[in-house]
């Protein structure tokens, strides 16, 4: 993860601490309730505010940033219940959270980006499941590398994986999926000899409104067209039509 997953839509209350504005976090339709635990943090913040009046400033500062490390590893406690540990990306949990509230944004300018890794059964059974682990791994770094301002990256599944950019445009959409492009190849040509190679069937779709069921299908149904392609290629056989996703 990175600092622009900050401006993308953070799970509970987050962003609204690291933020101090409980009215931003409302306007970008975020959930503003704090978890009973974060209420009880607060109160024994203000408690020690209160009981360290006498002593003097350079005491009570150090005690405020101690506060403030207790307080900030809570929350990064909670964050890490929305991250995919093999990957280092947000989980599906964390997907499902984004599109509620883009439902209930209604937010036009969000693209995504739904990957699946070819060939990820033939990692595994050719190199093991621990280089299939490590691939997963290397998507993660791919991925995490590739992100424009506004954007998240996510392990939907196994070898599933999809981008959601926020406050997007067909020009960042580009851009992205450009730079996952060159990040893959350059794991490609620097990969030990012998080693795995990475590629991905991707779908790419804009949000419209309305129902995100829509927008998963749509990017669904690019992807399988991509990916039946790819393996029609492979095989020597006619490509069958596909859908508008760039090839990675």
């Amino acid at each position: 993860m990175n600092s622009n997953d900050i401006e993308m839509i953070i799970p509970n209350h987050v962003g609204i601490i690291l933020d101090g504005n409980r009215r931003w976090a409302k306007k970008k339709g975020m959930d503003t309730k704090m978890k009973k635990s974060t209420k009880i943090w607060l109160w024994i913040a203000l408690v020690l505010c209160v009981c360290t009046t006498g002593l003097n400033l350079s005491e009570g500062r150090w005690l405020s940033v101690a506060i403030a490390f207790v307080f900030v590893d809570s929350q990064t406690r909670s964050l890490r219940g929305y991250t995919d540990e093999l990957s280092g990306l947000f989980d599906r949990k964390y997907m499902n959270y984004c599109l509620e509230r883009i439902h209930a944004t209604q937010e036009k300018d969000i693209y995504g980006i739904m990957m699946d890794v070819n060939c990820f059964k033939e990692i595994n059974d050719t190199y093991g499941h621990a280089e299939g682990d490590r691939a997963i791994q290397e998507i993660g770094h791919v991925l995490s590398g590739a992100l424009v301002a506004n954007s998240v990256a996510i392990r939907m599944s196994g070898d599933e994986f999809m981008v959601l950019i926020c406050h997007g445009s067909e020009e960042l959409l580009d851009k992205t999926c450009a730079a996952i492009e060159q990040r893959v190849q350059h794991y490609n040509a620097t990969a030990p000899a012998g080693s795995f190679q990475l590629s991905f069937s991707t779908g790419v779709a804009k949000y419209e409104g309305g129902s995100v069921e829509k927008f998963l299908v749509e990017l669904d149904q690019r992807m399988y067209a991509e990916k039946r392609a790819f393996h029609a290629a492979r095989d020597g056989h006619a490509a069958p039509e596909q859908g508008s996703a760039p090839s990675i």
